[in-house]
């Protein structure tokens, strides 16, 4: 050697093959996250909205019955306990009580109203035509 340092880089002799196949697959992971991001936030809304629209309202009917029925049991019951120990029996405290036993009940039944609205509103919003769809999809792409 003469002083000059000299760095001479050797290319792997698959380097070029090696990225090729890594751009593939990065391009063959964004266009699978495409179809992930579709399915998840479109498809499956669509699904879950069309669930609530047929079935949610009965679903909340049901639920509501059954809250109704607990607490007629749990009303029966605490009657029966004043009963039983020869208590003055107050039906607006007994009321107050299973008010506030029964919040979480109602909480959930408001949660389903909401599931039920919002599935209607999603159902009445305005869709994009095919060309619209394309465009948004192709401008989310680049």
């Amino acid at each position: 050697m003469n002083g000059e340092s000299e760095s001479t880089v050797i290319l792997f002799p698959d380097f070029q093959k090696l990225k090729e196949e890594v751009e593939k697959l990065k391009t063959e992971l964004s266009m699978l996250m495409l179809e992930r991001d579709e399915l998840v936030f479109t498809v499956c809304k669509n699904i879950q909205t069309q669930y609530m629209l047929e079935m949610g309202g009965l679903e909340y009917k049901a639920y509501k019955a059954q809250c109704a029925a607990l607490r007629l049991k749990r009303k029966i019951e605490m009657i029966q306990s004043k009963k039983n120990r020869q208590e003055m029996i107050n039906i607006s405290v007994i009321e107050q009580v299973l008010d506030t036993e029964f919040s979480e009940y109602q909480h959930k039944l408001d949660e389903q109203v909401n599931q039920i609205n919002k599935a209607i509103e999603r159902k009445n919003a305005k869709k994009l035509s095919e060309e619209e769809a394309r465009e948004l999809k192709n401008h989310t792409e680049r």
